[in-house]
């Protein structure tokens, strides 16, 4: 049995290179403030804790935009939450203090 070398061309023969060039979805310390930033939400009706995990989670996600360029949104969505959580603390504690001294 005889094998025909034209459909097997070994000398113009290419290589296939494999690159991962998909996204990462995001670096440790945006995942950090995101988490920071869902808690301070989460637990907005306490006194204390959404004041100190909001500014936790917007430090820790300016760090992030300032240190990594991957998991910007991540960092964003963070900043965005931990904000929203700190405000709703403060005037939760705002409330507070001025329906019970008045």
């Amino acid at each position: 049995m005889e094998y025909n070398n034209d459909y097997y061309d070994y000398e113009n023969k290419k290589k296939i290179i494999v690159e991962d060039k998909s996204k990462k979805n995001g670096s440790k310390l945006s995942t950090i403030s995101l988490v920071f930033g869902i808690i301070s939400l989460v637990v907005c009706w306490a006194f204390v804790f959404p004041i100190v995990i909001g500014i936790t989670g917007l430090i820790i996600g300016i760090m992030s935009l300032v240190q990594e360029k991957e998991g910007n949104g991540m960092a964003i969505g963070g900043i965005i939450t931990s904000s929203i959580g700190l405000i709703c603390g403060i005037i939760e504690l705002l409330l507070f203090v001025i329906f019970y001294l008045f």
